[in-house]
C-alpha cells in the first residue's frame, strides 16, 4: 500500500508534467516523488520536500517555473478533494463522529474533555478557508486590495513582516500563478477528474 501510494503520486506528477512537455517520463516522476518524501521527512515542518522536488525536476529538464505550476495545480486539486471528501464524510457520518471518545486536554492540571468532532470540523473548516481565501484573492478585487494594502500594512506595524513591498510582490505573483493554473486545470476536465480520483485513492 505504501508503494502504491508513491506510484500514484508519481503518476500525478507525470500527468501534470505532460501538460508542458511530452518528454517527461513516468520514472522521472517517481524519482521526484521519492526525493520529496525523503526531504519532507528530514526537514522541520516538511519544508524541504517541495523545494527539492522542484530542484529534481529542474535536473530532469523541467523549468523551475513549470515545476512550480505543477505544484500549484496539485495543491488546488488536493484542497478541492479534501473539501469534497470532508463534506461527504460529515454528511454520511450519521452521528458517528459525535459518538467517538473525547480528547482530553490538560491545562495546569485541569483536564478539559473536547469532543473529537470539534477537531474534525476545525480541520474541514481550515481547508475550506484556505481555498476560499485563494479564490477571493484571485477574483475579488476589493478583498485582494484589502489584503495587499491594509492587511500587509497591519502585519508590518505588528512587526510580523519586515519588508512590506517585497511581501506584496511575492503575494501578487502567487495569486497570479493560482489564477493561471486554476484556469489551465479547469480547462482540462478529464485530467482534473482523473487527478481527483488519484487524490481520493491516496
Amino acid at each position: 500500500l505504501v508503494a502504491l501510494f508513491y506510484f500514484i503520486e508519481a503518476f500525478m506528477i507525470f500527468a501534470f508534467s505532460r501538460l508542458y512537455t511530452r518528454k517527461y517520463k513516468y520514472h522521472q516522476g517517481l524519482a521526484a516523488v521519492m526525493v520529496d518524501a525523503f526531504y519532507a521527512n528530514i526537514t522541520p515542518g516538511a519544508s524541504g520536500g517541495q523545494i527539492m522536488e522542484a530542484y529534481t525536476m529542474k535536473k530532469q529538464g523541467v523549468e523551475v517555473s513549470t515545476a512550480a505550476s505543477i505544484m500549484v495545480m496539485s495543491f488546488i486539486t488536493y484542497q478541492i478533494c479534501l473539501i469534497v471528501l470532508g463534506a461527504v464524510g460529515l454528511f454520511f457520518s450519521n452521528g458517528l463522529l459525535s459518538s467517538i471518545a473525547t480528547f482530553d486536554i490538560d491545562i495546569n492540571g485541569t483536564v478539559i474533555p473536547v469532543p473529537t468532532i470539534v477537531f474534525t470540523i476545525a480541520g474541514f473548516a481550515l481547508n475550506v478557508f484556505v481555498i476560499l481565501i485563494l479564490f477571493l484573492m484571485s477574483y475579488s478585487h476589493g478583498f485582494h486590495n484589502f489584503i495587499m494594502h491594509r492587511g500587509i500594512n497591519l502585519l508590518h506595524k505588528l512587526r510580523l513582516i519586515k519588508n512590506p513591498e517585497e511581501k506584496r510582490e511575492s503575494l501578487r505573483i502567487q495569486v497570479e500563478n493560482f489564477k493561471i493554473e486554476l484556469k489551465r486545470l479547469l480547462s482540462n476536465v478529464p485530467l482534473f477528474a482523473l487527478m481527483l480520483i488519484c487524490f481520493t485513492t491516496c
